[in-house]
């Protein structure tokens, strides 16, 4: 089993942040592999050492969760080409 880097070594504490959200969407219009309850379980031991990072979820869209928690920037993970072309598409 490999060991997890220390915080220290994780990139998040390079950026001039006070804080990282990583949260985790909910669709009711899509079937997830996990429940929400299960991801956000997993985010919590994952980060759980890991002062500056928070977990939550949404259910609406992204804008409006980054405006409710006052994000100043926004990082989304891509799974696939076609999740960069619906990206590419969406408003700023």
């Amino acid at each position: 089993m490999t060991q997890s880097p220390s915080a220290t070594s994780t990139w998040w504490n390079a950026l001039p942040l006070d804080k990282v959200v990583i949260a985790a969407g909910l669709n009711s219009q899509k079937q997830s592999l996990y429940s929400l309850e299960q991801r956000l379980d997993w985010l919590a031991q994952v980060f759980a050492n890991e002062p500056k990072v928070e977990t939550g979820y949404f259910q609406n869209l992204t804008a409006h969760y980054c405006q409710t928690i006052g994000a100043k920037y926004l990082l989304r993970g891509l799974r696939n080409a076609s999740d960069f072309d619906y990206e590419k598409q969406s408003p700023s």
